[in-house]
């Protein structure tokens, strides 16, 4: 449904005070000659008929108006103008600049595919704030002399108007995001004090996850068509080796070159002091039982830069502590 639609729908208001403003000129009019059970009459046929129209008023404002059938998953449509609008920047080599584009429309299209799975219909104002927001970036843009010469460049090179890409890719995209910060919204329902970058980085591996379970051979033939390398999951990622000296809801924190002796001796923000070291990691996706005084190795690839650090978890291994 278009902006313009909904807003028409908020105007409803004025036309209702209309209706009723003419029904009850229209009762004043009526010769006094009419007895009091008409007049009543009246009066009931006002109140059903007004009951009626907000009912109907309100259910079109709030009824959710789209569904997964919508927005495609998996577009080639959305790859393309993706992919040829990365490699068109020239930031990156052709091979990266694909890998990047095809991957960041893949988390997209998980993050998207993983809110349906969890029931989550989005309402209209979800998605009208969403598509401002993309919009306001659009024209932010445009305002550099510089960024607006290149914007109507890479339009050419893509053979789409302006109107054309925010039809076929910005409002379905917007759409897309708006489904992730819902199921942001519900992560944080659940664990209050929880990292961002805890947040984030865990619903995207479940996202992705269930996207690579679900679609699997679509996915795959996507790969072949743009020629995407298949990347390693551990290229990349970082070590930390340590003792887990807190566990808070939803995180645990590891300190390198921590002790057992330490732990029964000192806070956890004793230890962190004195080692100067440690790093909350999300409790999200570890499958075994982790305690304090657990050794672990925990290998991730993104990191917050504080202290003590926040990053996100790609796995971990319980080590011998004896």
């Amino acid at each position: 449904m278009s902006k313009t639609y909904f807003e028409d729908l908020n105007n409803l208001t004025e036309s209702k005070e209309k209706v009723v403003t003419n029904v009850l000129r229209y009762i004043e009019n009526q010769s006094t000659k009419k007895d009091k059970f008409k007049w009543g009459y009246c009066i009931l046929i006002l109140i059903v008929t007004g009951c009626m129209f907000l009912f109907t008023f309100t259910l079109i404002i709030n009824y959710p108006k789209h569904t997964a059938n919508e927005v495609s998953i998996l577009d080639k449509n959305i790859y393309d103008i993706n992919i040829k609008s990365q490699s068109h920047l020239n930031a990156l080599s052709v091979e990266e600049s694909q890998y990047k584009a095809f991957n960041d429309s893949l988390q997209l299209d998980a993050d998207y595919a993983y809110a349906l799975s969890k029931g989550i219909v989005l309402t209209e104002n979800e998605i009208i704030k969403k598509e401002k927001e993309f919009m306001v970036n659009l024209e932010e843009m445009k305002q550099d002399p510089q960024s607006r010469k290149d914007f109507k460049e890479e339009l050419k090179f893509l053979n789409l108007t302006e109107q054309e890409l925010i039809e076929q890719y910005i409002k379905p995209q917007s759409i897309k995001a708006a489904a992730f910060d819902r199921l942001v919204s519900d992560y944080y329902k659940q664990h209050k004090n929880a990292y961002e970058l805890h947040v984030i980085t865990s619903l995207e591996q479940d996202a992705m996850n269930y996207l690579s379970e679900k679609y699997s051979k679509k996915i795959a033939n996507l790969q072949g068509e743009y020629n995407i390398p298949k990347k390693s999951k551990e290229m990349g990622n970082f070590l930390k080796i340590g003792l887990v000296v807190a566990i808070e809801d939803d995180k645990f924190l590891v300190v390198s070159n921590a002790s057992d002796e330490e732990l029964a001796q000192l806070s956890s923000d004793g230890i962190v002091k004195k080692h100067k070291n440690g790093t909350w990691f999300p409790l999200h996706h570890v499958k075994q039982k982790i305690r304090i005084g657990d050794k672990v190795q925990v290998s991730y690839n993104r990191i917050q830069d504080t202290f003590p650090e926040v990053a996100n978890l790609v796995s971990v291994k319980f080590l011998n502590n004896k």
